[in-house]
């Protein structure tokens, strides 16, 4: 189980077994998006390495160590290369 998802389920198990307040309830929903955009951003990422592991010809334990700004850099690289030789 990722941690994403240990996350999703800790917070869908207190709000079910929870009474809360107003304040508790704005808090939850703060959490929930913070979540929800962190998986987003983790499927984003998976998307650009893995396209990234087939135009480069590499593992994608290659990926693992790079940071966000590294992978999308790349990524874009290669999506601008792509849309250069297409209009050729």
């Amino acid at each position: 189980m990722t941690q994403n998802e240990k996350d999703r389920f800790q917070l869908e198990s207190l709000r079910l077994f929870m009474e809360l307040n107003e304040t508790q309830k704005i808090l939850f929903e703060i959490a929930d998006r913070l979540l929800s955009e962190k998986e987003r951003r983790g499927s984003e990422r998976r998307f650009m390495t893995d396209a990234l592991s087939k135009v480069e010809n590499k593992s994608i334990t290659f990926y693992e160590n790079m940071g966000d700004e590294e992978i999308e850099t790349r990524y874009e690289a290669i999506v601008i290369n792509e849309a250069t030789e297409y209009a050729k």
